[in-house]
């Protein structure tokens, strides 16, 4: 029995293989989910301003024809809040690299709180175009001199370490545009001038907190604060997220990982990593799940307490997965029997740490696909979950577009048009799944 079904799976498999390679055209693999554009490590002051001459500049690359009405910042690194000038908060045009000096419109930026968002007023608002680049500047206008001591002010950011040079894409849907997938367009980095000339993020891909307003009600930027995901024992934690466009065939997974250990020397976790990818939420059925990192091959150095080791780690999967479009899906990861004190623990950037009750539906809703993605997480049972809007984890899916309705161009140098070969495609991505998984007689 076992025989002929293998025989005639052989049958099949050239059946739907050789229509697939003499018709198929290339269908290259694309990213989906936040990717590594919010890998966040760590939070600090992307830039002190200690002297009156010194000046911080956002770069902005504006996703659609918009017009800005205010802008968010965030305050940081423990400046002294008291004897506070007031600053100048710019919009400007691009010159090369860097702001041009040419003012589109402005605003002050008084009394600021550490840590607390802070909202300029724009005037006049600016009328941003799509695909041009703009400089969000920061500078001193007036008041007590700003000094290395007194008077200063810094902006929190928070570090990217995906390995990539060059500009930051956002990794949010501006107004529902490019759903599930980061923004094509929009893009930041950071600037700073030290008196004398502009220069490059010294500390490397630093990526400023902002969030800017538009005259519509929409919001664009990025909120996300530093924050880790822990499993261990009973706490599990997941990502809630939605195939909106097309369906799609994920062939791996990629993420972040790192190890806690509390005990003085290099420890690893007491148990593997295990992966689980639902239907809807976690009462949904599995259609994936498995070992995604085993304890004994992470990667573990050094010695002491805290959070080490932070490498990306992918999983290609023995079975894809097929994301139906339309739906959503639960990823979310468990550990039983590793220890608070030896754990594993993940990215998940947070935008509403500590934030007033009055801005928390602007700040989720800047967030990568704003509220319809967010983190899930228990230190139990699923039945007492807290749900995290404001929250996402870092992940990446390697998939192929398949039965694509809409523009082939939402996938830049892919060929993801409808044809008859998708639907091959996808047939025989199901046929492998099916086979595979059910048991030989």
């Amino acid at each position: 029995m076992k025989f002929q079904r293998i025989a005639g799976a052989i049958v099949l498999l050239f059946i739907f293989f050789i229509p697939l390679a003499n018709s198929a055209p290339a269908l290259d693999a694309v990213d989906l989910g936040p990717v590594n554009e919010i890998n966040i490590l760590s939070g600090g002051s992307s830039n002190l301003l200690k002297s009156p001459t010194a000046k911080m500049a956002i770069k902005y690359v504006a996703p659609a024809d918009i017009t800005l009405d205010e802008v968010m910042l965030l305050p940081g690194c423990d400046f002294p809040e008291t004897d506070q000038p007031l600053w100048g908060v710019q919009i400007q045009t691009n010159s090369g690299s860097y702001p041009s000096g040419t003012v589109l419109g402005k605003g002050t930026l008084s009394n600021p709180k550490d840590r607390i968002w802070s909202t300029v007023d724009i005037s006049p608002n600016v009328a941003l175009k799509k695909g041009q680049t703009y400089w969000i500047v920061v500078q001193y206008l007036s008041g007590p001199t700003p000094t290395s001591t007194k008077s200063w002010v810094g902006f929190y950011a928070s570090k990217s370490t995906d390995g990539i040079s060059g500009d930051i894409y956002l990794p949010y849907d501006y107004n529902g545009e490019n759903k599930g997938r980061n923004d094509k367009v929009a893009r930041t980095n950071v600037a700073y001038f030290d008196g004398k000339k502009w220069n490059t993020d010294p500390s490397e891909r630093n990526m400023p907190n902002f969030v800017l307003i538009f005259t519509d009600g929409t919001y664009h930027g990025q909120p996300y604060r530093h924050n880790y995901a822990m499993i261990y024992g009973t706490n599990k934690v997941g990502q809630v997220f939605t195939n909106y466009d097309q369906e799609k065939v994920i062939t791996q997974i990629s993420m972040p990982w790192n190890t806690f250990h509390a005990t003085g020397s290099s420890v690893r976790p007491k148990d593997d990593l295990y992966y689980y990818i639902c239907e809807n939420d976690y009462n949904g059925k599995v259609i994936s799940s498995g070992v995604f990192l085993s304890a004994d091959e992470v990667y573990v150095s050094g010695s002491g307490t805290g959070v080490f080791d932070r490498r990306w780690y992918t999983l290609t999967l023995k079975d894809p997965i097929l994301l139906e479009k339309g739906k959503t899906y639960f990823m979310y990861f468990s550990s039983p029997k590793s220890t608070k004190a030896s754990r594993w623990c993940t990215d998940a950037g947070n935008s509403l740490i500590d934030v007033d009750p009055a801005l928390q539906s602007i700040l989720s809703s800047a967030t990568y696909d704003g509220t319809s993605s967010y983190v899930v997480r228990t230190s139990g049972s699923w039945s007492d979950a807290v749900t995290d809007i404001g929250r996402d984890m870092s992940f990446k899916f390697l998939v192929y577009g398949i039965e694509n309705t809409g523009d082939s161009s939402d996938y830049p140098g892919t060929d993801n048009s409808a044809s008859s070969s998708d639907s091959w495609l996808r047939n025989f991505v199901v046929f492998l799944r099916d086979f595979f998984r059910a048991p030989l007689e």
